[in-house]
């Protein structure tokens, strides 16, 4: 088993609003699907000690913690208990948080939860530094935000002396249309969406004064969650390379969880890797072939 990066804690909240329930992701897969399973790569990714996971519906009142934060989230330490996170499953029902336009105030209730696990981490923690990072997915669009940017600033101050990463991973359909028009902007199609309401530039504008650039990249983000965590792989998913990451979904997950995620959306842009010093191009056989293809028939 991988060992885990002592002191650190890695909380997600999940977008769980009726916009999550739409099967417009690979394999047609929901974008709540893709957003669980996109946690489940970063986590065996970066290897946390600890996980926590938080459901963020349409309104406020459909925010809550689902997973506190534990260690037991990888397998073996905790195979088919609530501290596995490969046996998670959303606790709310996305058809049930119905609205036209979101809560804002949904965004900064999550928030707020986050900082307190993460200042409960920092005071129990025993390692010489305590950090913690939040991603949060957003496939419905954060509008209104104006109304809550002073709770939005001393979060921001807060989550700054906790120590404590932001990182926004989003739809297009979270975005507002002009940010939609960028030349940067993969193939999709705004048309697709056009029943539903979108947040405004200012609430674009607002996100990134608040939270900076780092936390904001709506220059990269595809149609499919797990497809900007794979096509943008360092910021994401760190520096140890895709088989690393796969050996760690293994170990992590068990042989009851098998790897999840189609190999043409894992290994875009990687046709081979080095290991050592030494280009890796071998599958459980030993003849030499693209990673690709080591990973459709199975690495060893």
């Amino acid at each position: 088993m991988a060992t885990a990066k002592e002191g650190s804690l890695h909380l997600f909240i999940l977008d769980t609003s009726n916009w999550s329930s739409k099967r417009d992701q690979h394999d047609e897969k929901s974008r709540l699907e893709t957003q669980t399973t996109a946690m489940r790569l970063i986590s065996c990714a970066l290897l946390p000690e600890k996980v926590g996971v938080i459901s963020m519906g349409g309104y406020t009142s459909r925010v809550a913690i689902d997973l506190p934060s534990t260690s037991e989230w990888r397998h073996p330490n905790g195979p088919g208990g609530s501290g596995d996170l490969a046996e998670y499953v959303p606790t709310r029902d996305a058809s049930a948080s119905s609205v036209r336009l979101p809560d804002p105030n949904r965004i900064t209730r999550a928030l707020e939860l986050c900082l307190e696990m993460a200042s409960a981490h920092r005071k129990a923690s025993t390692a010489s530094w305590a950090w913690a990072r939040v991603v949060l997915f957003l496939c419905s669009p954060p509008a209104g935000m104006a109304v809550v940017r002073p709770k939005l600033d001393r979060i921001a101050t807060r989550l700054k002396t906790l120590s404590v990463d932001l990182e926004l991973v989003m739809h297009p359909n979270a975005y507002s249309e002009k940010y939609l028009s960028f030349d940067a902007w993969p193939t999709y199609d705004p048309a697709t969406d056009a029943s539903d309401a979108r947040c405004g530039d200012g609430d674009m504008l607002l996100l990134q004064n608040v939270f900076g650039e780092r936390c904001f990249r709506h220059g990269i983000c595809m149609e499919d969650f797990v497809s900007t965590c794979c096509s943008y792989f360092e910021p994401y998913l760190g520096l140890d390379g895709p088989l690393a990451v796969y050996e760690n979904w293994r170990k992590c997950y068990g042989p009851s969880h098998p790897f999840a995620i189609d190999s043409n959306v894992f290994w875009q842009g990687h046709d081979e890797e080095t290991r050592h010093g030494e280009t890796v191009l071998h599958c459980a056989d030993g003849k030499p072939v693209g990673l690709e293809s080591c990973l459709v028939r199975g690495l060893p």
